[in-house]
């Protein structure tokens, strides 16, 4: 997914309006169920099989959590040389 904004209007356009699209929050949703432990500030809810690389749908089967800065490194060096 492209989103056609800069970052500040993602923050204040683009997560107001289309939160779920932007977000995924109804997949989060349902990954979260039954989870009552809150996340660091250090951790995320990542893929385990990056969208971009294999065509999956979201689905929670493929979510886990995960260690934030190394999810958003691996994640970003496999996108750029995709």
């Amino acid at each position: 997914m492209k989103i056609p904004a800069t970052f500040a209007e993602l923050l204040d356009r683009e997560l107001v309006l289309n939160g779920d699209a932007v977000l995924c929050a109804s997949v989060f949703a349902e990954w979260a169920v039954g989870r009552q432990d809150a996340f660091s500030f250090d951790r995320c809810v990542g893929y385990r099989q990056p969208l971009f690389l294999s065509g999956l749908v979201d689905d929670p089967v493929n979510m886990e959590e995960v260690d934030l800065e190394v999810y958003v490194t691996l994640t970003g060096q496999l996108f750029k040389r995709g």
